[in-house]
């Protein structure tokens, strides 16, 4: 899907005066719909009104447009409609702490971020991270928009997200780990490894069985910022596994788990020398892991579906 967003409410908009009987049907690509009266057209975008908002779509993402009588809304006063977004605008101002012209900043930011070339995403990156050092930070409007942002690319902008503000956003990158995003995912466990929270450990537990290597790898790393030996069994298979980058990922984690105060860390060679070490640690492992019991993030097979 070409779009950023799932589908775009212009979040400050002033409805469009006026009264409207006859509602439209805008089918997209991906078999959703958008109903209400629309408003205009141009190559790129067609806007349309929904009750009291104004909703954007791309024309790529658009299968046909229909008018017809389906969700038709009664006439509405034009002042009702200024009144409606003038109170709707406030309420997204207390919720954001930022005002229509800011954030409209940020949406173009965000645009460019996300479909900018690689200079200028980095510059947009900067821009969204200096804003974030203000009063007026993007963090709380960017999380709002979160939902309706397209799994797809969801990756990049949790990573902006947690580097405005860690702590926050321990909650919403447990959640995105569910993802049906794979790079979704591991941008999620990358971040939470980083904050070292124990309860992400389960979170992690899962991931080094997600099908997606790179959600492994993520997963393998942030067992090890934990320091959790009952891993071990998992890191050890694998160590077995077909990608060399999982397999140099397990058993740095390994060398790391067990590497004592004051003594050398283990650095074998070979699986089967693990595979001996561990057979002299497991008794004092009771809780180890054993993969056939662990459930990954998200089914297998799982990809990413448009609503």
């Amino acid at each position: 899907m070409n779009g950023i967003f799932r589908f775009s409410v212009l979040c400050a908009a002033v409805p469009a005066a006026g009264a409207w009987a006859p509602a439209d049907t805008v089918l997209m690509q991906n078999g959703s719909s958008v109903d209400g009266k629309i408003l205009s057209r141009t190559d790129t975008q067609i806007r349309i009104q929904v009750n009291d908002q104004e909703v954007t779509v791309p024309v790529a993402d658009v299968a046909s447009a229909e008018i017809n009588d389906k969700r038709a809304a009664p006439p509405v006063d034009p002042a009702e409609l200024d009144r409606r977004a003038a109170e709707h605008d406030k309420e997204l101002v207390e919720k954001t702490g930022l005002d229509f012209e800011q954030r409209a900043g940020v949406d173009e930011l965000l645009k460019i971020f996300f479909l900018g070339a690689e200079e200028l995403a980095q510059s947009a990156r900067r821009g969204l991270l200096d804003m974030a050092k203000t009063d007026k930070s993007p963090y709380r409007y960017i999380k709002m928009r979160l939902p309706e942002i397209n799994p797809d690319r969801l990756a990049p902008i949790l990573e902006v997200m947690f580097e405005m503000d860690p702590g926050d956003m321990r909650e919403t990158l447990q959640q995105t780990a569910h993802s049906q995003s794979a790079p979704a995912r591991a941008a999620s466990l990358r971040c939470l490894g980083t904050l070292k929270d124990k309860s992400s450990l389960e979170l992690m537990k899962r991931g080094m069985t997600d099908e997606d290597t790179e959600v492994r790898i993520a997963a393998v790393h942030g067992i090890e910022a934990l320091g959790v030996r009952d891993a071990t069994p998992m890191l050890l298979q694998l160590m077995k596994a077909g990608d060399p980058r999982v397999q140099n990922a397990a058993r740095e984690a390994l060398s790391i788990l067990w590497t004592e105060p004051g003594q050398p860390a283990p650095s074998f060679l070979k699986n089967a020398e693990w595979d001996e070490f561990w057979k002299t640690k497991a008794v004092g492992v009771p809780g180890a892991w054993s993969a056939g019991t662990v459930e990954p993030l998200v089914p297998p097979g799982t990809v990413v579906l448009y609503d």
